[in-house]
């Protein structure tokens, strides 16, 4: 069995015929012919039943050149790749915990791009999954949250997976509050002032340890906990609720800033938030553009 093969038996039974698959494929009907009985013979059965309309796959057939068809797609996407004399396409891919920073320098990333060919990815997930893409080459970058609380265990799983932390920024601590919150109007907060409203926090895997979560340490003993997965149901929830969200205070998107306000909290405790690179290979010119992008960013909201 080859490929000339199936690719045979697949424009046999597009045209129905022996003499429409010879036209098209460029090639002489007996070549064809010669061909698919050989494969019959190999394979133990027939894959057309011949009648004076023209070729009709059997029910086995018919299985067989389906997927013969899955192979002969998969092979065209090959050749489409790694055959073709275009540019390669440029592929670039990001982790991130939930920062709107982030994905704002991805977006000016995307409308500054000079590639012909692109594709690019921006994950938000869970702080074990940005580890583990930058860790395993699925995202070139990786954005995580650092605290005095979660620096040492961090920092291990860093070391042990060949990974560079670079900070980005230190901040303080503010609560994301809705313009109607009780405490929307404080010039800065206090965690116990925040003790009597939810707060919210994203969701981690089942295995990880409270160091990987995103919040700071002092929300981990919280009456009131409402968990999600990503910034926009974080942010249906703030709009609708009493809650809050503790992050770097740095609003990007237009909707949050007209939504929400942000509170300075009162903390000594050192907050950064950086990338992470593999230590096995430098940025591409792609990841120095979106770290390029994240500096702008930062930059004019703070």
């Amino acid at each position: 069995m080859n490929l000339q093969q199936l690719k045979y038996i697949n424009e046999i039974s597009k045209q129905g015929t022996i003499n429409g698959a010879a036209l098209n494929l460029y090639v002489t009907a007996p070549t064809i012919s010669v061909a698919v009985k050989e494969l019959e013979t190999e394979l133990g059965f027939r894959l057309f039943d011949r009648t004076a309309a023209g070729m009709r796959a059997t029910q086995r057939g018919a299985a067989f050149i389906e997927y013969a068809q899955k192979i002969l797609a998969e092979l065209t996407n090959l050749e489409a790749t790694f055959l073709s004399s275009e540019e390669p396409e440029q592929r670039f891919s990001i982790s991130s915990q939930h920062y709107d920073f982030a994905s704002e320098a991805f977006v000016q990333l995307i409308n500054t791009s000079a590639e012909s060919r692109f594709t690019y990815r921006f994950l938000e997930t869970e702080t074990k999954k940005v580890i583990h893409d930058v860790a395993n080459h699925m995202s070139e970058i990786g954005i995580i949250y650092l605290s005095e609380f979660n620096a040492i265990p961090l920092h291990e799983a860093f070391r042990k997976n060949q990974l560079t932390f670079v900070p980005l920024l230190t901040f303080q601590p503010h609560a994301f509050l809705n313009r109607y919150h009780p405490l929307a109007e404080k010039k800065s907060l206090s965690y116990h002032d925040l003790q009597p409203f939810p707060v919210i926090t994203f969701e981690q895997s089942t295995d990880s340890t409270i160091h990987y979560s995103e919040e700071p340490m002092e929300l981990q003993s919280q009456a009131k906990v409402v968990i999600v997965s990503d910034r926009s149901s974080a942010i249906n929830v703030l709009t609708g609720t009493n809650s809050y969200l503790i992050g770097s205070g740095i609003m990007s998107s237009m909707l949050t800033a007209q939504t929400l306000v942000s509170v300075p909290i009162e903390s000594l405790a050192k907050h950064q938030i950086g990338y992470l690179l593999h230590q096995s290979l430098p940025p591409s010119p792609t990841a120095e553009l979106f770290i390029e992008k994240l500096h702008q960013v930062i930059t004019s909201k703070t």
